[in-house]
């Protein structure tokens, strides 16, 4: 699947606060556990390249790597969808376990001349990642009402748990299929195009563009336009306390 975008950059005025999207997110091993050692040396440039891939037209702030977690706020939907399709292509075998969270987001200058991130689109991401700690499931929603967030979090498990059979080739093959056509594939790859088809077909990689496709849908319906903050921001820290509203949001799941 081959994500379309504009790269034209974007004038709109900051107004505070927005709605926006959040993201949260902790990196776990290939069994979906939480890491034992340290986190992968490559972490920090694969962001460093999703972060080019995204574009300041799908994010309100830029992704930050935060310990073995991840940070983002967008405002596209389909940029939410193509954050996580990439953090999993790029980090096989290792998986994620997500926190997404709409609601309001605000900013604030620090002394440094940055800014301080905030609002209720952040505090829900991270409420959504302690629930899925918690709970020990790959994702949840948080914010977008009912049934949306369970809808949501179910499409993103059920995305992981395709992904989490796939050998180190077929997360090869998907990667570079989602930019090129078979026969250019099996060619750089130095293999027939059958070759190439039968590996898509194990890793069920239509079916994961299809519910790709469906989250990005269910995205844009809270999708909202804003302009980029710029990449001097301070995020709250993933393990910081969460409001009691997002609380009393998380507590009946």
């Amino acid at each position: 699947m081959q994500f379309g975008y504009d790269t034209e950059a974007m004038t709109t005025p900051i107004q505070d606060p927005t709605w926006q999207i959040a993201l949260a997110a902790e990196l776990r091993d290939a069994d979906g556990r939480p890491l034992q050692r340290e986190r992968p040396s490559s972490l920090d440039s694969e962001i460093a390249q999703i972060q080019q891939v995204l574009v300041e037209r799908d994010l309100a702030a830029p992704l930050v790597v935060q310990g073995g977690g991840v940070q983002a706020v967008f405002r596209s939907g389909v940029g939410v969808t193509r954050a996580l399709a990439e953090l999993s292509d790029r980090m096989h075998p290792y998986r994620w376990q997500y926190g997404i969270g709409f609601g309001t987001f605000e900013t604030r200058p620090d002394a440094g001349a940055g800014l301080v991130l905030d609002g209720s689109c952040l505090d829900r991401a991270r409420a959504a990642l302690w629930t899925a700690r918690r709970d020990r499931r790959s994702a949840v929603a948080v914010g977008f009402g009912s049934p949306e967030d369970t809808t949501l979090a179910t499409i993103l498990e059920l995305i992981d748990q395709i992904r989490g059979r796939w050998t180190r080739r077929q997360a090869e093959t998907v990667r570079a299929a989602r930019t090129a056509k078979g026969k250019e594939v099996a060619a750089a790859f130095g293999v027939s195009p059958s070759v190439v088809s039968e590996s898509l077909k194990a890793a069920s990689f239509k079916p994961l563009l299809r519910a790709e496709k469906s989250l990005t849908e269910a995205f844009e319906r809270f999708g909202t336009e804003g302009a980029y903050r710029g990449d001097r921001v301070q995020y709250p820290d993933l393990t910081s306390p969460i409001s009691s509203e997002s609380r009393r949001l998380v507590a009946r799941r």
